[in-house]
Parts: C-alpha cells; sequence; structure tokens
C-alpha cells in the first residue's frame, strides 16, 4: 500500500490496518438536493485514479468494508 499510496499523492487516500489495505476519505456534504448523486461520482472518480496509479505498479483496487459507528437510528 505504501508504494500505491505514493503514486496516489492525495491526501483524499490514507493507510488502513494492515499492510495492503488503504483508506479512502471524502470531505462531508450537507444532505440535500443530489448529495448521493455527488458522493458516487467523487468516490468513482478517486477510486478510478487510484485504480490506475494502482496498475503501474501491478496492483489494483477493491472496495469493501463496512461503516462500524453506523447505527439503527441513522437510517431513518
Amino acid at each position: 500500500n505504501a508504494e500505491v499510496l505514493e503514486r496516489i499523492a492525495s491526501r483524499d487516500f490514507q493507510t488502513e490496518l494492515g499492510m495492503f489495505n488503504l483508506e479512502v476519505n471524502i470531505v462531508p456534504h450537507r444532505l440535500e438536493g443530489r448529495v448521493f448523486d455527488q458522493l458516487a461520482e467523487e468516490l468513482r472518480t478517486g477510486l478510478a485514479y487510484a485504480h490506475r496509479k494502482a496498475n503501474e505498479v501491478d496492483a489494483g483496487i477493491v472496495m469493501i468494508g463496512i461503516l462500524p459507528t453506523l447505527t439503527q437510528r441513522d437510517l431513518v
């Protein structure tokens, strides 16, 4: 992950637990209008860039994970 992170060179991408994991963070958005479309586009763009950079070192990016702080109360 260190070599891929170096190539990505973006503060949006950080190391995560383990030597193979990366974490991507995006800026918070107000939950209004077409916010989910905007978030999806930001993630698609960032992950596509990261994947291109990972390919330079014969690696790839796979999106996995959970949001452990999400509760039932957040989903209403």
